[in-house]
Formats: C-alpha cells, structure tokens, sequence
C-alpha cells in the first residue's frame, strides 16, 4: 500500500511549494489516453484496466505527474464505451505512458480478444489546470475540482485493492476467462458497494464538507440518484 500513501502524500500539498517546483508544474500540459470498447458497455474490462496498467503507471511516473485522473463513459455516439487515463505532466512523461500503455499486457490481451476496438493518445489538451475541468461551471470550481476528483480516483483504487480476492494475481500469463470472472466479481463488489454505502460514505460526508447546505440537483442528475438507490 506504500504507493497508494505516496499518491495520499501528494493529495496534502498538489501545489508547487518553491521556485524548482514551480519551474516543473509550469512544463505541465494536460495529457490524455483513451481507450474505446464500442457499444453496450463491458464494465469489467475498465476495472481490469485500472487495477492493472492505470495503477502501474501512477506508481511509476508519479513523481512526474502533477495532477491525474481516470474518466469512465458510455453511450451509443462514436465513442462508445471508452475509459480514459488524464495526466497533467510534461512532454517526456507523455511519451513514455503513451509507450507503457499501449504495450502493457492488459491492454495487448484486450486488443487481442477484440475487446479493445482503438488506442488515442492525446498530447495537448491545455496547460491551464482547469484545461479539462466543465466550461460551464465558476472558474474557481474549474481549477479547484482536479484535485477532488483525484481523491476519488485514489481512493477508488484503494477500494479495489481491499474487495480483491488475493488467491488471484492477474498477469500476461492469465486466460481471459480468469480475468473476466476475476474483474466481474470486483465489479459486483464495487456496484455493492455504492449502492448501499454510497448515499452515506460519499453524498453525506461531502454535504458535510461544504456544512450541510443544500443543493440544486439538475432533472438529469435527480433521474440517476432514483436510478440508483
């Protein structure tokens, strides 16, 4: 769990804290690595991805990444279902994601077995903080949300950590039918998870946060809390 403590560690202070720092954050553009699947969604292959080459490259490369976060969509347009992998970090780092990713065995065995439909790395999509944050929100939201949104990616990784069953190590030597059953599993667990837990661990402690104030929910997002407790 050292890597996940580290990731923990740059969550206290995300900011540059002195002129060589500054130096660095300033070299950073946001960074992007999607991966599309088609459509309807398989959800098992992103937990798959996350837990394996996602978690490997943030424990790599994270002295060199700033700010990072994975996103998950689907829909039926010309995405589909795609997950993506966002690093705010420099150039070089860029270049050796773009390579360690597209050669991890994850993502060779899900090309492989025609799960994995296309790779699209995407090198700039801004330098500012807020380069990837919504349009339509406040610009202090827009630079502030990254960060939150990285707590939840770090600690959506430790959740998966902790409802892995440990009897199974995935690898390049594993069938796909083990790794499908293995990451169905986890999916259910962590489908479990939220459903139950999710109205008091997530909505209620962050209502706590901003001191119990209520909130304007949009038709859509209304529709999806119904959808879902």
């Amino acid at each position: 769990m050292e890597s996940l403590y580290g990731m923990a560690y740059r969550l206290r202070c995300p900011m540059p804290m002195n002129e060589i720092e500054r130096m660095v954050w300033e070299m950073n553009r946001w960074r992007q690595f999607s991966l599309r699947f088609g459509f309807p969604p398989i959800w098992w292959v992103d937990i798959l991805l996350i837990d394996t080459a996602f978690r490997e490259i943030i424990e790599i490369y994270q002295i060199d990444i700033s700010i990072w976060r994975f996103h998950r969509r689907a829909a039926q347009d010309e995405s589909g279902h795609q997950i993506s992998l966002l690093l705010y970090t420099n150039d070089g780092c860029f270049t050796a994601v773009k390579d360690a990713l597209q050669n991890h065995w994850s993502v060779k065995i899900l090309q492989r077995e025609g799960f994995l439909k296309e790779f699209l790395p995407q090198e700039e999509l801004g330098a500012e903080i807020e380069a990837t944050s919504d349009r339509n929100w406040p610009s202090p939201l827009q630079r502030a949300w990254p960060f939150y949104i990285m707590g939840s990616c770090v600690m959506f990784l430790s959740l998966i950590r902790e409802l892995t069953d440990t009897s199974f190590i995935p690898s390049e030597k594993s069938e796909i039918d083990e790794l499908r059953k293995h990451y169905e599993e986890i999916n259910d667990r962590l489908r479990a998870v939220w459903q139950s837990q999710g109205s008091h661990a997530f909505f209620h402690h962050l209502n706590a946060v901003f001191g119990y104030e209520p909130l304007v929910a949009q038709p859509r997002q209304i529709a999806g809390f119904l959808a879902s407790f």
